[in-house]
């Protein structure tokens, strides 16, 4: 017998690495910390972590792995995943045209 009803999938079981980035994740969660002390409107963006490493640090990777190390989303991988519509919601906002 199977030790599972349906496959399991694919399960990480190494971290991941990220060669160029791992030696500034500090300074990301440095600011991070900083800004939750700030006004939303004042605080980092994607964009601007990225920029400042790069400018500030000598940075030399890409945006993308900065974005997906500093968006609340890669910081919490459990994210709840948004409620589907269900068919009664969308079956009464049908108004039939004759």
């Amino acid at each position: 017998m199977l030790a599972y009803s349906e496959p399991p999938g694919y399960r990480r079981t190494a971290e991941i690495k990220r060669p160029k980035l791992d030696a500034y994740v500090d300074q990301i969660d440095h600011w991070l910390t900083e800004d939750k002390a700030r006004p939303r409107k004042q605080r980092h963006t994607a964009k601007r972590i990225f920029e400042r490493l790069r400018d500030e640090c000598g940075f030399g990777g890409g945006y993308t792995i900065v974005k997906r190390t500093s968006t609340p989303s890669a910081a919490n991988s459990e994210a709840i995943p948004a409620p589907k519509p269900r068919l009664d919601d969308i079956t009464k906002a049908f108004f039939p045209l004759k």
